[in-house]
């Protein structure tokens, strides 16, 4: 049996709920299971399921005819580094509000107009596309924060502290010397230049020279 695109996200959760639920209770009804708390904040499962479809999509382009066998082994292989990720990231995002960072109504109202225009897509095909994926609006605004956040971390505590001084840029650029050069080449023009002739003056022909 092969998974659709369509339907990968649900059969990544369902294996997951599945491998978690194996020692669940008969009688209990879990709606959403929290994998990871940090300071506070949660990483649930269809969060996770969500990172773990993106990072099999990016192994594998041919997504819509993944045998469920292949998408199983796939899952094992990625959900370490979806886990490693996603906790980095909630700590820098968080690091993020620290520093005061605030992702507002106006920034998510222009991030969704970016989306649209870039795609080309209204209203209504921007909820079916979101549908499509398995994302709600609010989640795509939370992911828009997220990466927000970490920007502003980045620009804030780490790209302001980046000094290439001189003899680090005369290094790379005797290792890279290819990436500057620009090839030779030769551009030819034919220039006519117009002469006024004089009252009784003839033109020259070639059999005249």
């Amino acid at each position: 049996m092969k998974t659709p695109a369509l339907a990968l996200s649900a059969f990544v959760a369902l294996v997951g709920t599945v491998g978690l639920h194996a020692q669940a209770p008969e009688r209990s009804m879990i709606l959403e299971r929290v994998i990871v708390r940090v300071n506070g904040e949660i990483l649930t499962q269809s969060q996770l399921a969500q990172r773990q479809t993106d990072a099999i999509r990016e192994r594998t382009p041919d997504a819509q005819n993944i045998p469920d066998a292949q998408v199983a082994k796939l899952l094992f292989e990625v959900t370490p580094d979806a886990l490693v990720d996603s906790v980095d990231e909630m700590l820098i995002s968080q690091r993020g509000k620290e520093l005061g960072a605030k992702f507002t109504d106006e920034l998510f109202k222009d991030a969704l107009t970016k989306v649209k225009e870039t795609n080309k897509l209204d209203d209504e095909s921007l909820q079916k596309a979101l549908a499509q994926e398995g994302i709600t609006l609010q989640q795509l605004r939370q992911n828009f924060e997220k990466a927000y956040l970490i920007s502003q971390v980045q620009q804030q505590e780490i790209f302001r502290h980046m000094n290439i001084t001189e003899e680090e840029q005369r290094q790379y650029y005797a290792a890279h010397k290819d990436e500057f050069v620009t090839p030779e080449t030769v551009t030819l023009r034919e220039l006519v230049v117009s002469v006024p002739m004089l009252a009784g003056q003839q033109t020259a022909r070639p059999e005249d020279t």
